[in-house]
């Protein structure tokens, strides 16, 4: 039954408790675990193990159209009674018929960054009056035939306001990776039962969700074959591991690990994201007004000095910033490579909260020194990689960390558009999402090593 079985075409029935990826894929044809086809990449009562949420607890279904005939479905999974115990699952793909997904053999799950989400690092609508075309790394790959998922982590669905928070100290990378490893099942179940392959899917993420797509391999590597959901990774601007002649980054990473702890230690768990909102806001709404939250520069300024100098604030690598562009004496005048309203956007769409214990666990596995959030199983993986870097990002200093695992099919992709002096103003983190011409500098070579996976 493949031609009435969608993301979701009905009300689940309520006599399926565990079955969620089935209840949710099946419509009115009304399928059963029965109808998942077998192969050797999937073990079907695996898959179900992971889906123990009751299927009232699925809500906030949406359907909307993208562009064309590609859709983007939504839903919120409950997964148990913790105040933020619960995942947004996305699903990007062409449709034949409203609600019927078209069959695809390649599958991509996709996971979001720092105050970011699924929709607004992978699915953003272009800006008046930009003259931009494309909607996003998910709608391109899905208008080439890739099914694309993505996974909102548990903080990205609290609401804003004075939320109950409680749970934040559990919210670190142990629990995104079991929650990875729900959807993964979630969603191989849904294309087994929708006539897509459900072969195992590749896994990507963007900056520290790349951090967790290295640490859920490492963590799926020492599972049984049967118990694997994912047969390639993609990597987009990280390291997992920092190269031994770079001694002071790793140094640097400790120290936000030490400062990091401390801080959890005296009471801090929730980021109050208001501030990359309102940068954002500001910039576009007056962008020549002094800036209330940063006193001495105007809005737009704000915005620059943010995301074009973050090796201030943030000295991953000597020269790390989030978007390229001009420096002029002190300062950035201009962005070079990604739209400034698609940058504000960007932030703007921030969600209200993150769990601050997130990257105080990333610094932790980067310092390698003990308690560490997970067992390191870097080596031990052993699926093919692409590694898609920026030159002004953590760019060549996250090669070392593909060549780390155990892979012998290890493909790295670093786009840089100046000379290696001109780092600093070069292609930055999210240039790779936003850029005006990052279709031809990263995501072309993407989709095409996807497409042989």
């Amino acid at each position: 039954m493949s031609s009435n079985a969608a993301f979701v075409m009905a009300k689940p029935p309520s006599k399926s408790p565990k079955l969620v990826g089935l209840a949710l894929a099946c419509g009115v044809a009304g399928c059963s675990a029965a109808d998942v086809p077998h192969d050797d990449g999937f073990d079907r009562g695996v898959a179900e193990s992971a889906l123990e949420t009751p299927t009232q607890a699925i809500t906030e279904f949406n359907r909307e159209r993208i562009a064309g005939d590609v859709y983007h479905y939504t839903l919120v999974l409950r997964l148990g009674e913790a105040p933020n115990a619960r995942i947004r699952l996305h699903r990007v793909v062409r449709e034949n018929a409203p609600f019927r997904p078209r069959p695809t053999r390649q599958a991509v799950m996709m996971q979001h960054g720092s105050f970011s989400s699924f929709t607004s690092n992978f699915l953003s609508h272009p800006p008046d009056g930009e003259g931009e075309t494309h909607h996003g790394l998910a709608a391109y790959l899905a208008e080439r035939g890739i099914d694309v998922w993505g996974m909102d982590r548990r903080w990205g669905t609290t609401p804003a306001g004075s939320a109950d928070v409680s749970d934040y100290p559990s919210l670190g990378f142990a629990t995104s990776v079991e929650d990875i490893r729900t959807s993964l099942a979630f969603a191989r179940l849904v294309r087994g039962v929708s006539g897509a392959d459900a072969d195992r899917m590749t896994l990507m993420g963007f900056s520290i969700g790349a951090m967790l797509t290295y640490s859920y391999a490492a963590a799926e590597s020492v599972r049984p074959a049967r118990e694997r959901h994912v047969k390639a990774i993609a990597p987009i601007d990280i390291y997992a591991e920092i190269a031994p002649d770079h001694e002071d980054l790793r140094e640097k990473a400790c120290q936000r690990r030490d400062q990091g702890r401390a801080d959890m230690a005296g009471g801090l768990f929730d980021v109050d994201n208001s501030f990359i909102q309102q940068l954002g806001a500001f910039s576009r709404a007056a962008p020549d007004d002094p800036s209330p939250i940063w006193p001495g520069l105007a809005n737009r300024q704000a915005l620059y000095t943010w995301v074009g100098q973050t090796y201030y604030y943030y000295a991953v690598t000597p020269f790390y910033h989030l978007n390229g562009g001009t420096v002029e004496g002190e300062d950035i005048t201009r962005l070079d490579f990604s739209s400034v309203h698609r940058v504000e956007e960007w932030h703007i769409g921030a969600p209200p909260h993150e769990a601050y214990v997130e990257g105080v666990d990333m610094d932790t596995i980067l310092c390698g020194e003990g308690p560490l959030p997970l067992e390191d199983h870097l080596r031990e993986i052993r699926v093919p990689i692409f590694y898609l870097g920026a030159a002004g990002g953590f760019g060549d200093y996250g090669i070392h960390s593909a060549h780390a695992i155990r892979s012998t099919d290890v493909t790295t992709h670093v786009v840089r558009r100046l000379p290696p002096a001109g780092e600093v103003s070069d292609y930055g983190h999210a240039d790779l999402l936003f850029a005006r011409d990052v279709e031809e500098t990263a995501w072309q070579p993407l989709t095409a090593w996807l497409a042989l996976q």
